[in-house]
């Protein structure tokens, strides 16, 4: 037996977000069919991330420990073949026997896309959150750094039956970019995230540059804890799971390169 981790690149708008849920089609549920097609091995993928329904994912780390002869570099091929094409494994590698993905992360950097034109692009349609009217991207950039550090974000929460024992957490980064004329990109690296967390902190930057919010609110909402002092939950499509971390070198890394 071996534990093998892969990473997993996903288009979530057909799927009911990544943890199985009987009857419903998610990306666990998928991926454990294909080891069982393609392995021949009834097993249980462990996650990195519980993204939720329409999140998408470029970097979704998970594990599973298996007896499976086929090596591990061709792993992500004999799985791909019995995968969809909105779901594929990007990598794998062996790693210890206890290794849980969950719990053996560090931190993980989302982004999230909101499409700012007139027309929508028939190509990336499904990876961007819609918003009309003008944006004041200067002011959700100057309004982003008052997220950065380590805060309690209960205000940056959701209600869920699983709620976090701590609602501290530490974001090394939020960043604001405009990379096209129509585009206005967030990107947010951080040791660990509650429930909602990234879409409510894109909603609440949104309706500063809308002009709808002080950024000065954020600071308030932060010393309340409250969920009504923050934004809107930013739609799902907008979300995507970019890269996992396990070691507090490449976390560190990967943040100072986007804040370059």
């Amino acid at each position: 037996m071996r534990r093998v981790r892969l990473i997993v690149a996903y288009d979530g708008t057909a799927c009911h977000g990544w943890q199985f849920q009987p009857g419903l089609r998610t990306v666990q549920g998928v991926l454990q069919e294909a080891v069982l097609g393609a392995l021949g091995e009834e097993l249980r993928v462990d996650g990195t991330s519980r993204t939720d329904a329409g999140v998408h994912a470029r970097g979704q780390a998970c594990a599973f420990t298996t007896a499976t002869s086929v090596p591990t570099d061709k792993i992500p091929v004999v799985l791909n073949n019995e995968l969809p094409a909105d779901i594929r494994v990007t990598a794998a590698r062996d790693v210890g026997e206890d290794f849980q993905p969950r719990f053996d992360s560090v931190g993980k950097h989302y982004h999230y896309t909101w499409f700012n034109g007139e027309i929508d692009d028939v190509f990336s349609c499904r990876y961007v959150s819609r918003v009309r009217g003008p944006v004041d991207v200067d002011a959700m950039r100057a309004a982003a750094v008052l997220f950065e550090g380590e805060h309690d974000f209960s205000c940056l929460q959701n209600s869920t039956p699983e709620a976090s024992v701590s609602t501290v957490r530490f974001l090394h980064l939020v960043r604001v970019g405009a990379p096209g004329d129509s585009l206005i990109r967030i990107d947010v690296v951080g040791n660990a995230f509650l429930y909602n967390m990234v879409r409510i902190l894109s909603g609440t930057l949104l309706e500063i540059g809308q002009g709808r919010r002080a950024p000065g609110t954020i600071l308030d909402a932060l010393r309340s804890g409250q969920r009504v002092d923050t934004g809107c939950t930013a739609p799902p499509s907008g979300l995507c799971l970019e890269e996992v971390f396990f070691s507090d070198g490449d976390l560190e890394r990967k943040a100072a390169v986007l804040r370059d």
